[in-house]
């Protein structure tokens, strides 16, 4: 098919960002289109509710977990794909304790087993990363098998690869970040610290905790050691920079080779399948793989205190998608829609949902009720008129405590449709079935296990 024209296009991206933040309610958003070079946006909205300014294309939105692609990449361009094999607790001193199994790749793919929602606060000093990874020490492990054996969605792991860099620089994260990636790509409206973000427009976050209105979120992004998980900020403008980088197989605009070309490709590389019916389908170094009718295509999304971000890249067309907003849960139903049209314009259509047109399977509850837990989450699963009801309590450190109710739809071969309350559904699944005819796991992105008596 022909390509789009983007000047042609970006009228009716105004128009549909316009009437997509009217319909649910988020006060501010952004888009940005990069293909072959040349740049589309699309802004609407106000940065806040306490900042009702307009939002710009020079506004600088939290990117929360495509901040995981930036440390993935800061780390490959410093070390090259040398470190991968290699034990953690021989590289990073305060990981001493950890097993000598856990591979760098481990980390990178969310595959260490390692507890993985701690946001804790270590302070606003140097020593902040250090501390952290010290601190997790006595935290339980959310997947104990073999490391590389299970993909269990994993925070903690990239402050820990954080540390790694600092000990690689010689310098703090935030300096090696700006010294080797932001200040040779010229991303002066990126930032990881709230002295450096507040030098340009800032959108605010904002949270929609039923059934109460959309209110403005009184913490402005992580503690500093998160920074590395997702701390990174940006304008639309820098994250498209950032995105052509990984078009340009690890080339700057001015052809300076930031990241080895064969090691690009390799971060682009599948290194594990997550989970039947999951997005992404595949992980590879600090990118999430999606399926893309044949094409590749990768992406991450983030979301933090009261924003989501939405990244997507398709190398064969040198194009990138961003979507930046600034309210949760509803401004991931703009960004999720927002993708996918622009994605259409160049004949990429998502595949279907798993559970579409697919009728509810019977389910005996025996196998799954129960309570199960992770560092994220106590997950209580009880029978329901239509399949599952299951209690979602929040219980990270650094995360607000949150609770919700949720009903959850059999697809058969332990899988179910989780119907969350604010719109989105997924698909999430039972597995580990035990002698006595019980499943000990559950899966959400992240793994959860059974818990009993004096476990709970």
């Amino acid at each position: 098919m022909t390509a789009p024209n983007l000047t042609e296009l970006a009228p009716s991206w105004d128009q549909r960002l316009s009437a997509l933040l009217d319909d649910f309610d988020v006060p501010g958003a952004v888009l940005g289109v990069s293909h072959r070079g040349e740049r589309g946006l699309a802004v609407a909205g106000i940065a806040g509710l306490r900042n009702p300014v307009p939002v710009t294309s020079d506004t600088v939105f939290q990117l929360g977990s495509i901040s995981k692609v930036y440390t993935a990449t800061l780390l490959l361009a410093l070390t090259g794909p040398e470190l991968l094999e290699r034990p953690v607790a021989e590289l990073v001193p305060e990981a001493a304790w950890m097993d000598h199994q856990i591979l760098v790749r481990h980390l990178l793919t969310h595959s260490s087993g390692l507890g993985g929602d701690h946001f804790a606060d270590t302070g606003r000093g140097d020593d902040a990363l250090s501390r952290y990874v010290s601190a997790l020490a006595e935290l339980p492990r959310d997947v104990p098998l073999a490391p590389g054996s299970r993909y269990s969605y994993c925070n903690s792991g990239f402050v820990v690869l954080g540390r790694l860099i600092e000990i690689v620089s010689g310098q703090s994260y935030d300096a090696a970040l700006r010294t080797h990636l932001l200040g040779p790509l010229g991303a002066e409206a990126t930032a990881t610290l709230a002295e450096e973000a507040i030098m340009h427009p800032v959108a605010l976050g904002h949270n929609r905790r039923a059934p109460e209105p959309l209110t403005a979120d009184d913490t402005w992004n992580f503690s500093r050691a998160c920074n590395p998980l997702g701390g990174v900020c940006a304008s639309v403008g820098d994250l498209l920079t950032f995105a052509e980088l990984h078009l340009r197989d690890g080339r700057s605009e001015d052809g300076t080779a930031l990241l080895d070309p064969d090691t690009a490709r390799l971060m682009r590389r599948c290194q594990l399948q997550t989970p039947p019916l999951y997005q992404p389908s595949a992980r590879g170094l600090g990118w999430g793989i999606f399926d893309g009718n044949g094409a590749e295509l990768v992406g991450h999304d983030g979301e933090t205190y009261g924003q989501i971000a939405s990244l997507r890249l398709v190398p064969a067309e040198q194009l990138a998608v961003v979507v930046l907003t600034n309210a949760i849960p509803d401004g991931d139903e703009v960004a999720r829609t927002l993708v996918d049209a622009v994605l259409g314009s160049w004949g990429f259509t998502p595949p279907a949902p798993a559970h579409r047109d697919r009728p509810a399977a019977p389910v005996d509850p025996a196998p799954y009720v129960g309570r199960y837990r992770n560092l994220d989450a106590i997950f209580d699963v009880a029978a329901g008129e239509a399949g599952l009801l299951m209690t979602t309590r929040r219980i990270a450190e650094g995360l607000e405590d949150t609770t919700e109710l949720t009903g959850l739809i059999a697809l058969g071969d332990g899988a179910f449709i989780d119907e969350r309350s604010d719109r989105r559904a997924r698909v999430v699944r039972f597995d580990d079935l035990g002698p006595d005819g019980r499943c000990r796991s559950f899966f959400a992105g992240r793994i959860a296990w059974r818990v009993s008596g004096a476990d709970e």
